[in-house]
């Protein structure tokens, strides 16, 4: 039994999920974001994994990778730069690092959300992270590399799958592989927006944690989590376009929430971590409707909501 997810709705305490790891406070997907969210003490760091061309288990969230890295100097001419086209290989070359410090570099008002209503401390926070930190040597890494460092990490995982048009299998299959020979099964939960993903993942290894994102309103929720896919979790989305659960209807008050999902969702048995969620208001209201787990960009900010 996971205890990071199947005993959470009988936990009063919300876990903390690090989105993509630290990534207010280092580049996304990287193991310095990972370690940084587990050295401040983050219950899970979800990341994303996807397969390249070669086979490959890599780290890393866009379909295509000009956003993220130097893709552009590195390798000119292969627009539209989809990460399935290249190569484990190739994938090493590049640095996924320096567009961090640059996004730092700009007016904050020019910046990528969730590091444009950084205050103060958190920029400060954010610079003295990547103190030391040699952009030249932060690289996409592979799944392997991440399940080594988490053996003597205190961290869960949380494994989003980014499965491919008719490379849905090898990405599973791979990935349970890999997490099973780490000895890491029982510190991970794997979830996926595609459905048939998670439902592969729980007929291949019934043991493991699964959740399904959302970020539309699904009808009858739980019963479809539970019943059709199969999954031990529920991970929706909570703003803009990607509301499924009514908090954006009054994002002050809370009145639009669907709390009869979290209260059937305890009685069922399974979690429901919200994503991505970085305004300590919405934070407070959630916790408070009965999140089990709360996925945020701003971990710190996170924690003190919690703790206060």
């Amino acid at each position: 039994m996971n205890p990071y997810i199947r005993s959470a709705p009988r936990s009063t305490r919300v876990l903390t999920i690090a989105h993509r790891g630290a990534r207010s406070l280092a580049p996304e997907n990287t193991l310095p974001a990972f370690a940084i969210a587990a050295r401040l003490g983050a219950d899970l760091v979800e990341f994303d994994v996807r397969l390249t061309r070669d086979g490959k288990l890599a780290v890393f969230h866009d379909e295509t990778l000009e956003r993220k890295t130097d893709v552009r100097e590195v390798f000119p001419g292969r627009e539209p730069f989809r990460f399935s086209e290249f190569s484990s290989d190739e994938i090493r070359r590049l640095d996924s690092g320096s567009w961090f410090d640059r996004e730092l570099s700009r007016p904050a008002a020019e910046r990528v959300g969730y590091l444009a209503d950084l205050s103060p401390e958190e920029e400060a926070g954010a610079r003295l992270a990547c103190v030391g930190l040699a952009s030249e040597r932060v690289r996409i890494p592979f799944l392997d590399e991440v399940l080594e460092w988490a053996r003597t990490a205190s961290v869960a995982l949380n494994i989003e799958l980014k499965p491919a048009p008719r490379r849905l299998e090898p990405l599973v299959r791979g990935t349970l592989e890999r997490v099973v020979a780490a000895g890491l099964a029982d510190r991970v939960l794997v979830s996926s927006f595609d459905h048939e993903a998670v439902r592969l993942a729980k007929r291949l290894l019934p043991g493991i944690a699964a959740a399904v994102l959302s970020a539309n309103r699904l009808a009858g929720a739980v019963s479809y989590v539970t019943e059709i896919v199969g999954a031990d979790a529920y991970h929706p989305g909570s703003a803009g376009d990607c509301d499924a659960i009514g908090l954006e209807d009054d994002p002050r008050t809370g009145a639009g929430l669907d709390r009869e999902l979290f209260q059937s969702a305890s009685e069922a048995g399974i979690g429901v971590n919200v994503w991505t969620v970085n305004d300590p208001l919405r934070m407070r209201l959630l916790a408070q409707a009965g999140a089990t787990g709360i996925v945020t960009d701003h971990l710190p900010r996170l924690q003190r909501v919690l703790s206060g």
